[in-house]
């Protein structure tokens, strides 16, 4: 048997339905959510969020708390299910430069899925949990949290960066894409680009003791780093193209931000994959060894505020940051 069609003004009257459902169980509650824009510091791809306004939202709050414990942290989580006849976050718009968060009675939480749509009723469902106090800092709402001219890492993350305005001079012109920092990458980029992965336990002392300048106190230590570039959307001859590169970038020619200490090749990745496409991405990965001198990435870290292609945080006179973009 075939269901019939809705039309308009069935659709009219099942949202008016449920809209006077959602009315009856929140009892007008009111949900305060702040709007952060989002804001990358240059030097290292850290990702920080800029408050620019607020927006009142009505709608049903439902929220499950329970005391997290864990070894580094202890605090109140809560999961939060929120219903309501506006829109508050569209997952698969590209760029995603928008995060809200919510606050209720000193809880704040932010939404990363939305569940059960359905376009008649006129309801939309998030699903969030409490933002913990760590993670917290990321929002500026208060002035001085960073200083957007230091790196936050202290790896060769920000060398790998700088790898995104070289130019090697034995290679012809390539089709440019940008290296990100692993969990980094913009939301719903389109390839090509590259993740760059350097994890807990992947960077080692190769000089025991640091020299330290005592004039400036300035410390320098020699450091070696295990790091894994995963390229999207690059074919065979490109993705050698770019080992090339990063072998001239880390060899006798090259700026000397780095040296390659151990053998690199592309290997083909096809842990990507569909069923519904029935296919596999065009995925590669290269793992480098390199070593470096610390202080080396703060001289670089200076170089790349000056000539970034990205955006960065500045701070006003009037202590507030905002978003500047770099040519």
């Amino acid at each position: 048997m075939r269901l019939p069609e809705l039309q308009p003004a069935s659709n009219q009257q099942l949202g008016g339905a449920f809209a006077d459902a959602l009315d009856t169980l929140d009892l007008d509650q009111e949900v305060r959510f702040q709007i952060y824009t989002r804001v990358v510091i240059p030097i290292d791809g850290y990702v920080f969020w800029q408050p620019i306004n607020e927006q009142p939202l009505e709608g049903a709050l439902h929220i499950t708390q329970e005391i997290e414990q864990s070894e580094d942290e202890t605090y109140g989580a809560a999961t939060v299910a929120f219903t309501t006849k506006a829109e508050v976050v569209a997952f698969t718009q590209q760029p995603i430069d928008h995060l809200w968060v919510g606050s209720y009675r000193g809880l704040r939480f932010a939404f990363p899925q939305q569940q059960g749509f359905f376009s008649p009723a006129g309801l939309w469902h998030y699903f969030g949990r409490a933002i913990s106090p760590i993670l917290a800092r990321q929002l500026l709402d208060q002035d001085g949290v960073i200083d957007p001219t230091r790196a936050i890492v202290g790896n060769s993350l920000p060398l790998w960066l700088a790898l995104n305005t070289y130019r090697s001079p034995f290679q012809a012109p390539q089709k440019p894409f940008l290296l990100y920092p692993a969990k980094l990458v913009p939301p719903n980029l389109p390839p090509p680009y590259g993740a760059v992965m350097i994890g807990v336990g992947d960077t080692d002392a190769l000089q025991a003791f640091p020299l330290t300048d005592p004039s400036s106190g300035s410390s320098y230590q020699l450091l070696s780093d295990r790091v894994r570039v995963r390229l999207f959307g690059l074919q065979a001859d490109e993705s050698r193209d770019f080992l090339n590169k990063v072998l001239t970038y880390g060899g006798p020619d090259g700026p000397g931000n780095f040296g390659i200490t151990d053998a690199a090749w592309v290997s083909d990745d096809n842990s990507r994959d569909s069923n519904a496409l029935q296919a596999v991405a065009m995925q590669k990965q290269i793992e480098f060894r390199i070593s470096y001198v610390q202080s080396r990435v703060l001289a670089v870290a200076q170089q790349l505020i000056k000539q970034v292609i990205a955006t960065y945080i500045v701070q006003t006179p009037a202590g507030a940051y905002q978003t500047v973009a770099v040519e």
